[in-house]
């Protein structure tokens, strides 16, 4: 049996299924004392993210808030991830923000 895809099922258009920002809250403070808890373990951890969320702004900034080592993502991400990257270092936010 061939299963159609979720797209057939869904009612709402997909800007309005966005999940709300305090969903992701929580994955962040798992994340953060993931962190923490493998640095007491092993002082010298190396931690980092890969994938797409490595090259939005808002999550390189989280990333330098928490001192991950580095950051991974597609080609094409890499010229904004690193403006964030200085950005953050600077204690600035993302372009637009103070």
């Amino acid at each position: 049996m061939a299963e159609p895809p979720a797209v057939f099922f869904v009612s709402k258009p997909r800007s309005a299924r966005r999940r709300p920002a305090s969903y992701f809250h929580p994955l962040l403070e798992n994340r953060r004392f993931g962190v923490e808890r493998g640095r007491k373990t092993k002082a010298k951890l190396k931690v980092g993210i890969c994938g797409e969320h490595g090259g939005d702004p808002a999550s390189v900034a989280f990333c330098h808030e928490i001192a991950l080592d580095y950051v991974s993502c597609s080609p094409f991400r890499v010229p904004i991830a690193r403006l964030a990257a200085a950005q953050a270092a600077l204690g600035k936010g993302p372009a637009g923000e103070t």
